[in-house]
């Protein structure tokens, strides 16, 4: 009786372990493999969500750019044909615009062209070569009206001639020589200096004590002021400068500074702080340096020509030759509109 129990037991467990293995293998593990597939194609189905926002954002992104270039387009498109318009309007003014009026216009631009040379970068050669331009298109025209303008392009001719003959390079490698030379400038020596109130002098009081008190008074007072005068020096010893090593150091620097004072003025063309730097110059050596020495001499010799340059040779322009050139233009422009 037992062992029948027992065996069916047995068999009931193997008929569940069977049904459920059956349900294992027939339904759990192809609902798991489906569910595994499902969420799978769920991920993908994500992703390829996302990848799509982002390429319409991307694809809205280069509309908006492609409407902003269009815009731009539109607006330059509209500019130029404003600008064709006023072109258009100009070229129709120009109709009644002679030969003489071209040949005009070239000649305004190269004096004004040359005048700005000069004012600005004082570069007369350059401003030289324009003018010339300038005169020979008039030459080749053989009007009698341009006789006068010619005469005063001859004019600035000559002056931007003498101008470009300037050695301003070699007056500024003098005055730079000038500032190598300051070292080579010797010392004045020291020298005791006699003070007013060291005069030999009688007091009221003296009138009271005889001739011979006074007298002997008097001849003491003499000697000591005479030995006062009287330095002796040893050989040996050197002579203590006037000016400390400091003082020394500043006058030079003083003397470096208004000879650099003077090529700037030079440079800019300003006669009066030129003259100026110069005569503080002159000044300055003569109070610090022995006017005896070779050095010195030289020194100051060189300064005394630098002095004497000519800046009229630079104060030009050619205003008068422009003047003069509007004065045919207004005329061309009455002739052309009568």
């Amino acid at each position: 009786m037992i062992n029948k129990k027992y065996f069916d037991f047995i068999l009931i467990l193997l008929l569940v372990f069977s049904g459920y293995s059956l349900y294992t293998i027939h339904i759990k593990k192809p609902w798991e493999i489906q569910w595994e597939k499902y969420h799978e194609n769920h991920e993908l189905y994500l992703k390829n969500i996302k990848a799509l926002e982002e390429s319409i954002d991307k694809n809205i992104s280069l509309i908006d750019g492609l409407q902003k270039k269009i815009n731009e387009n539109k607006k330059a498109t509209k500019e130029n044909y404003n600008n064709i318009n006023l072109n258009s309007k100009h070229i129709g003014s120009y109709k009644n615009i002679n030969h003489k009026s071209w040949l005009l216009a070239e000649v305004k631009y190269l004096l004004k062209m040359a005048n700005q040379k000069i004012l600005i970068s004082k570069d007369y050669s350059t401003s030289l070569s324009l003018v010339n331009t300038a005169d020979e298109i008039l030459s080749r025209q053989n009007d009698p009206q341009f006789m006068k303008l010619r005469g005063v392009i001859a004019e600035d001719r000559f002056n931007l001639a003498s101008a470009v003959e300037f050695d301003m390079d070699g007056i500024l490698h003098r005055l730079s020589i000038l500032i190598e030379r300051i070292d080579g400038l010797p010392l004045i020596n020291e020298i005791k200096s006699i003070e007013s109130e060291d005069h030999i002098f009688i007091s009221a009081d003296d009138e009271t004590l005889s001739f011979k008190q006074n007298l002997e008074r008097i001849l003491i007072e003499a000697w000591d002021h005479f030995r006062d005068l009287i330095v002796i020096r040893k050989i040996s010893t050197p002579i203590k400068p006037i000016l400390s090593e400091q003082q020394y150091v500043l006058l030079k620097t003083n003397i470096r500074l208004l000879l650099n004072q003077a090529k700037i003025s030079l440079i800019n063309i300003d006669q009066a702080s030129y003259k100026n730097s110069l005569d503080e110059l002159m000044i300055l050596v003569a109070k610090s340096f022995p006017n005896h020495s070779t050095d010195v001499k030289n020194f100051m010799r060189e300064i005394a020509d630098l002095e004497e340059v000519d800046f009229d040779l630079l104060n030009i322009n050619i205003n008068a030759t422009l003047l003069e050139l509007k004065k045919i233009l207004d005329s061309n422009a009455e002739i052309i509109n009568n």
